[in-house]
């Protein structure tokens, strides 16, 4: 027979063995879990460090407008005055040309000379010419006798076109070299060269002295404070004046000057 001591024996034994499984089958869970990455509570908190460099493009605004001086003083030469229109001109008288010791760099009291100079390729007539200005053109014109018209007594002459300048108020933002002797003419077509500045010094101030080949007035000796090259806007009209400083008519040019 069954005894009670013995069943309680019986059911002890089975507790125990039921806690020690349900300890086992936890502890393989809870390690299972310790051992699974998707429940990790370990963060990677590793930072990636980056250094940005900033790139700045060379300045070649300097190299730039040093190059186009340049091609603009090769420009220069280039240019030529209008032909004459009309029949040759009698009785020429030829030019030559000077250099002027000069400073290149334009400043005050010097004079801007080309590296390469020229000489004139226009003979100026040795008689006086008149002067007009048409269609923003200084036009020069000497009179030759016409042969054809009048009688042996009397002489007929026929006015011509000599040659022509550019009649400017406006100066540019930049300046030209020097690049040949003749620099201006009188008011009657004779040329001025940049060494006669001398000629002119002791004139009255304010004289009207002739026009430069860039196309402004040029004026005696004044104490108007000039630019570099010797010109000042007054009443918004650019011209040139004369200066003990400066060894020639101009220091340099405003314009862009044609080629007699």
């Amino acid at each position: 027979m069954f005894r009670t001591r013995d069943f309680i024996v019986l059911c002890s034994v089975i507790g125990f063995l039921l806690i020690a499984i349900i300890l086992t089958v936890l502890g393989s869970l809870h390690a299972g879990v310790g051992e699974n990455p998707l429940f990790t509570d370990t963060v990677d908190t590793t930072t990636a460090s980056y250094t940005a460099i900033a790139m700045t493009p060379p300045d070649e605004r300097e190299s730039r407008l040093k190059e186009m001086k340049r091609k603009l003083a090769d420009i220069v030469t280039e240019i030529r005055a209008p032909d004459v229109v009309e029949e040759e001109v009698p009785a020429p008288t030829a030019t030559t040309s000077t250099t002027v010791t000069a400073n290149p760099s334009g400043t005050s009291g010097k004079v801007d000379t080309c590296a390469i100079t020229r000489t004139e390729t226009l003979v100026f007539p040795t008689t006086l010419q008149t002067y007009a200005e048409i269609e923003n053109q200084r036009v020069f014109y000497t009179n030759v006798p016409d042969t054809t018209i009048g009688t042996s007594t009397e002489v007929t002459y026929t006015k011509q076109i000599a040659f022509r300048l550019p009649a400017r108020t406006q100066a540019l933002t930049f300046s030209s070299c020097v690049a040949s002797e003749v620099v201006a003419v009188t008011p009657t077509g004779l040329p001025i060269r940049n060494s006669d500045y001398t000629l002119y010094l002791n004139l009255p101030g304010g004289t009207l002295i002739g026009y430069t080949i860039d196309g402004f007035e040029v004026y005696s000796k004044s104490i108007i404070e000039t630019d570099s090259c010797g010109g000042v806007s007054i009443g918004g009209v650019y011209r040139y004046y004369l200066s003990d400083e400066r060894p020639g008519v101009v220091g340099c040019f405003m314009g862009i000057p044609v080629i007699l």
